[in-house]
């Protein structure tokens, strides 16, 4: 049996695009954890009164692209950046270890912190892909 090609996820990040042509992405901050979108597919029932057997009939429908969920370290100097960025549409990137990429169109959805009395402090935030599919770009 040959060796795992499996991974960790340090060397992660997380980035901002500018919105020029070409597009650059710069790092929004500390990243501790990120959960990229998990797209899904609507179920349309197409049911009618001839269904074979009398059972319930479904179609695909359309996609949804998800949310992105990112944990950063609190860096109060953060703070008023990524609150600025409520109900703005951008281009966000997640850079993977082995320099695979996830490009979607989000807004910021939801900003929430922890602030535990032992360990340190986070920011949980909720990113909502809002158009178009996000782009899979696999490391050469």
């Amino acid at each position: 049996m040959s060796e795992s090609q499996d991974t960790i996820g340090y060397g992660c990040t997380f980035a901002i695009g500018n919105g020029a042509n070409p597009e650059v992405f710069t790092v929004l901050a500390e990243l501790a954890d990120v959960t990229p979108m998990e797209p899904t597919c609507d179920d349309e029932e197409v049911t009618h009164h001839t269904s074979p057997d009398a059972y319930t009939e479904w179609v695909p429908g359309l996609l949804t692209a998800g949310e992105i969920q990112t944990t950063l370290n609190y860096k109060k100097s953060d703070v008023a950046t990524i609150l600025a960025l409520f109900r703005v549409k951008r281009n966000y990137q997640i850079t993977l270890p082995d320099g695979s990429t996830w490009v979607a169109r989000c807004y910021l959805k939801k900003f929430g912190q922890k602030i535990p009395l032992k360990t340190k402090m986070l920011h949980d935030i909720t990113w909502k892909v809002c158009s178009g599919k996000p782009l899979w770009s696999p490391a050469a």
